[in-house]
């Protein structure tokens, strides 16, 4: 495990670009890339935990948790959130935006703890995400059999020295929902026709408020 390389971390837009002003609306996917300056072809830049908070801080409470031990992309099991494929300096993943309860708009920040590993991945040094078509962790660049302590313990090469890299503030807007609702059948004249409408539907509250249809 390496710690002495330069991280960053950035929210992004959906074509990866960086966004100095990011505001999402509840529900959709939000983008973040961390990255290392550079690397050897024989090494692979990890996250070991990633959570989010309302404050700057990385200390502030509450934390609400996106990834876990070393490497598992715990908010899979339950949204659209994971990582995605990409060089070995650099780790991207989207997340789908929320609110802490009792929060109308936010304003949230991002912390990560990164290390750089070898190339392969192991339990300690891995990015899973969860298939919930299989019901299983499925590792981006190397056997699944590493992402198999997910959901026990998957120990950690976490140090005191691992630093924690905070992203810049994004915004989160509460719209709501869009549902599609077919309209009733309308009695034919000299042919039958059915079509679509678009219904708002107001957005529930939750611990934590997810969207989505």
């Amino acid at each position: 495990m390496r710690n002495s390389a330069k991280f960053v971390l950035t929210p992004q837009t959906a074509e990866w670009k960086e966004t100095s002003q990011p505001d999402y609306v509840l529900g959709e996917p939000m983008f973040f890339e961390a990255k290392a300056e550079s690397l050897s072809n024989d090494e692979r830049l990890y996250i070991h935990t990633c959570y989010a908070t309302s404050e700057k801080s990385h200390t502030s409470k509450p934390q609400y948790s996106v990834i876990k031990n070393s490497g598992c992309m715990v908010e899979s099991k339950s949204s659209h959130s994971r990582f995605i494929p990409h060089r070995n300096n650099a780790v991207r993943f989207s997340v789908d935006a929320f609110l802490f309860k009792g929060m109308a708009a936010q304003q949230l920040y991002m912390h990560c703890t990164l290390f750089v590993g070898s190339l392969v991945p192991t339990p300690t040094a891995k990015s899973c995400n969860y298939d919930s078509n299989t019901r299983r962790w499925v590792e981006l660049f190397g056997p699944n059999s590493v992402c198999d302590c997910c959901d026990s313990s998957c120990g950690s090469e976490e140090s005191a020295e691992t630093p924690v890299m905070s992203s810049t503030s994004w915004t989160i807007n509460p719209k709501t929902k869009v549902v599609l609702q077919p309209k009733k059948k309308m009695a034919p004249t000299t042919s039958t026709t059915t079509g679509t409408v678009w219904k708002s539907l107001p957005v529930d509250s939750a611990d934590l408020q997810m969207g989505g249809v």
